[in-house]
């Protein structure tokens, strides 16, 4: 009979050859199954998750079921394994992304300036000369509310935002960190160019599509 520390390290052997580790923008910790049809990216405190610690457990020991406090153990060692993992979106976070006027509003300023600093509203009259004017908010304080929203999905993209309220009203400082890639404007790659669901960061015009 197996001792459970042997079963559990055959278990997480099973697993990696079945699934990638990964931490999303909100540094949770996320697993993809890339034989799963409609949905492949998974929390790890998912029902599917642990559907499939159950289903290899079951497999490695000729029938035994899944006890309790390996469970626990197993989903611990899970966590590190993303934690050692790499950090990107996750699918949904990558069709948010795209979808979001502000978010790729700021892409597009931030990849020609290195950093903004000051009111949020007069942020908000510099983007509006973008290509996305027509989608971007119109009143300042829902500007700056959908700013903060988005300040997760941006640091994914390795722009910082931080904003502050004063007696003249919102401000915002927005920099470039060092995971942050500047690509030239005639460089232009589409994500469905690819079977890949890691975002793919371009920029066309001075402004990134995912």
């Amino acid at each position: 009979m197996m001792t459970m520390n042997y079963l559990s390290e055959i278990v997480l052997q099973k697993l990696e050859e079945k699934v990638e580790f990964f931490l999303n923008s909100r540094l949770e910790p996320m697993i993809r199954v890339a034989e799963d049809g409609f949905q492949r990216e998974w929390p790890v405190s998912s029902e599917r998750v642990l559907d499939l610690l159950y289903a290899i457990h079951f497999e490695a020991s000729a029938g035994e079921i899944l006890r309790k406090n390996q469970r626990e153990f197993l989903l611990s060692q899970i966590r590190e394994k993303c934690r050692r993992g790499k950090r990107r979106f996750s699918e949904c976070e990558a069709d948010d992304a795209e979808t979001n006027p502000v978010v790729q509003a700021v892409l597009c300023y931030i990849n020609d300036h290195e950093r903004f600093e000051g009111r949020t509203a007069i942020l908000l009259e510099i983007l509006k000369d973008s290509q996305f004017v027509d989608r971007l908010p119109v009143a300042p304080s829902t500007f700056s509310r959908r700013l903060r929203q988005s300040i997760e999905m941006l640091r994914g993209f390795g722009v910082e935002v931080s904003i502050s309220h004063r007696e003249d009203g919102s401000h915002c400082l927005i920099s470039r960190t060092e995971s942050f890639a500047i690509e030239p404007d005639d460089t232009l790659r589409q994500a469905n160019d690819s079977d890949d669901t890691e975002s793919v960061v371009s920029v066309s015009s001075g402004c990134r599509q995912l």
